[in-house]
């Protein structure tokens, strides 16, 4: 292989923000939108009044425990990696007997915001991690690798693209998931079903195109947002808006935390 080409594999592994690094504040915000996600859908099922098998209690105290530290960003790694092993155990050892509490699609979509998480450096920004070492006098960089943001955006593309697939019956075009037994689709279904498809797709394709990602994100957002609060999505339509925050450039969501702080923003390296 000439000297030419041997650079190939790390300009490929830039592209796919491998070796990219920036800010982690982006990471950061997920982090705490994900603890709270984690108690909104996880702390249900862990109440210790419902059953105190020792099994059930050592997963629901190493659980309150883990997400409180991730929450306030304490020894973070050790807290996210324990939260994602807690939720992987509840639900490996747990949802076979009853599927129906620990395997549902809220409790699956933020185990796997819990999951990405462990991978990330998400204690660097916005933590007590960060406060410590600052007070201590040690340098303490808010950089990091970033390439489990582009893991985050592809599993919303692959949500929204499955979402949209699964859209595409008579049944679900028609409107008639939107009419009561027996009973003849609404007006308004069928263009409430083709109106959701829409936004599945651009919310698959959308934010992939620089030009088009505010606007598409912002669509995209607002309604599972305006879904959350007409329909029973519990926390489901958070979790999605929290995978469409990957799609932020961590250097816009730097600047942001900055001025908001009345600092002047700084130069961070990653898009």
């Amino acid at each position: 292989m000439s000297e030419a080409a041997a650079p190939a594999p790390s300009r490929l592994a830039a592209a796919l923000w491998l070796e990219l690094e920036g800010s982690t504040r982006s990471l950061g915000l997920l982090r705490l939108a994900t603890a709270t996600l984690l108690w909104s859908s996880w702390g249900f099922p862990f109440i210790l009044h419902f059953d105190l098998h020792p099994l059930r209690l050592a997963l629901a105290l190493s659980f309150y425990l883990s997400s409180l530290l991730l929450l306030l960003g304490l020894w973070t790694r050790v807290a996210a990696i324990t939260v994602a092993l807690t939720l992987l155990a509840a639900a490996a050892l747990l949802g076979a007997a009853d599927p129906a509490v620990w395997l549902t699609q809220e409790r699956q979509l933020s185990l796997l915001l819990a999951v990405v998480l462990a991978l990330a450096p998400c204690g660097r920004s916005l933590s007590l991690d960060r406060l410590r070492a600052l007070r201590r006098g040690r340098a303490h960089d808010e950089r990091g690798p970033l390439w489990t943001l582009r893991l985050l955006q592809l599993c919303a593309s692959v949500l929204f693209l499955t979402s949209a697939f699964g859209q595409l019956s008579p049944t679900w075009l028609g409107g008639h998931v939107f009419a009561r037994p027996g009973a003849p689709a609404p007006a308004w279904a069928a263009p409430l079903a083709w109106t959701m498809l829409a936004i599945n797709l651009v919310g698959a394709l959308g934010p992939w195109w620089p030009r088009a990602r505010l606007p598409a994100i912002t669509l995209v957002a607002g309604a599972y947002l305006l879904l959350y609060t007409l329909m029973d999505l519990d926390t489901i339509a958070l979790s999605i808006i929290a995978l469409l925050f990957s799609f932020a450039p961590p250097a816009r969501v730097h600047a942001v935390i900055d001025r908001l702080h009345g600092e002047a923003p700084r130069e961070l390296p990653g898009r």
